[in-house]
């Protein structure tokens, strides 16, 4: 729930930016921020409870902690603008990776998925 309300909001952000609502933009950035750190929190504790966890869940730990630095910085920057202003250029890029490093996170998702599993061999 909370991966899926991270993803809207950014892309949300990034609609605002496109359509020139950049104080809606830092908004839905400010309130994916804390979405996207509580998925990063729930990704590193199902890394550490299994000591045999799997690439997939390995990978999943760190591109969420990426998407909370990249959103993090998305924020930052857009914060102290005066209204009107247009965001920097790191804010977009930021934002613009953040929406990557998500979809990035899905395509594993799918492979992880999509990965044959082996089963246990029966006597």
């Amino acid at each position: 729930m909370a991966r899926t309300l991270a993803i809207l909001l950014t892309l949300a952000a990034a609609l605002a930016d496109v359509a020139g609502a950049h104080g809606l933009a830092v908004t839905a950035l400010v309130l994916a921020v804390p979405a996207a750190a509580l998925t990063a929190m729930l990704a590193l504790g199902d890394l550490l409870a299994s000591p045999d966890a799997s690439p997939v869940t390995r990978l999943q730990a760190v591109l969420s902690g990426v998407a909370v630095a990249c959103l993090l910085l998305a924020a930052a920057v857009r914060v102290p603008l005066a209204p009107g202003g247009d965001p920097p250029a790191i804010g977009a890029s930021a934002l613009v990776a953040c929406l990557a490093v998500f979809a990035l996170q899905a395509l594993v998702a799918g492979l992880g998925a999509l990965r044959p599993r082996t089963l246990p061999l029966q006597n």
